[in-house]
C-alpha cells in the first residue's frame, strides 16, 4: 500500500510544480528528494506503475553499493578476499532485500550508496567531493546524519592529524537535524 501512495506524484504543470515535487516533504514531513520523490515521479513519468523499473533501479543501487565497498575494503585491508568477504556479509545482511523488494524502502540502498561514495572519496582525500556527496544524501535519508561520525573515526585510525577537517560535516549534519 506504501507503494501506490508515491505513485499520485505529478505530472508537473510548470517548473515551479517540478521543484515542489520534488522537494516538499511528503511522508511524515521527510525531505527525501531523491529517494522518495525524484525515484516515484521519474520512474512513474517514464514507465507508468509498471514494477520491473522500480526493481532495476533498486538492484543497481545494490549493486553499486557492492562495487563501493569493494573499493572500501580493499583501500583499508590491502585484501581482495577481505573485500570478497565484506561484500558476501553485506549481501547476507537481512536489512538488504526488503530494499530490492519494497519500492517505498528505496531510501535504504540509495542511502547506503551516498554514505559508502563519501566515505571512498574521503580515502581518496577528495575533501570537498565527500563534502558534496554527504550533503546530497542528506536528501536520501535523514540517517546520513551520522556519516560524520564515520568519517571522524576513519579520520581518527588513519590520518589523526586532518580529525579537524570532520568538524564541518559535524556542523552540517547539526543544521540539517535543526532544520528538519
Amino acid at each position: 500500500q506504501d507503494d501506490f501512495g508515491w505513485l499520485h506524484l505529478g505530472p508537473a504543470r510548470s517548473f515551479g510544480d517540478f521543484l515542489s515535487i520534488l522537494f516538499a516533504p511528503k511522508a511524515h514531513g521527510n525531505l527525501r528528494p531523491w529517494s522518495e520523490n525524484a525515484y516515484f515521479y521519474a520512474l512513474k513519468a517514464l514507465f507508468g506503475i509498471n514494477s520491473v523499473p522500480f526493481r532495476v533501479v533498486a538492484y543497481g543501487a545494490v549493486m553499486a553499493n557492492l562495487f563501493l565497498l569493494d573499493a572500501i575494503l580493499r583501500r583499508l585491508t590491502l585484501s581482495a578476499w577481505a573485500a570478497f568477504a565484506g561484500m558476501i556479509f553485506f549481501l547476507a545482511s537481512p536489512a538488504i532485500a526488503p530494499g530490492l523488494c519494497w519500492s517505498s524502502i528505496f531510501n535504504q540502498p540509495l542511502s547506503t550508496f551516498f554514505l559508502l561514495l563519501a566515505l571512498l572519496l574521503l580515502i581518496d582525500g577528495r575533501w570537498r567531493a565527500q563534502a558534496a556527496v554527504f550533503v546530497l544524501g542528506l536528501g536520501a535519508l535523514e540517517t546520513v546524519v551520522m556519516y560524520p561520525a564515520i568519517a571522524a573515526l576513519y579520520i581518527g585510525l588513519y590520518d589523526r592529524a586532518r580529525i579537524r577537517l570532520a568538524l564541518p560535516l559535524f556542523a552540517i549534519s547539526a543544521a540539517f537535524t535543526a532544520l528538519h
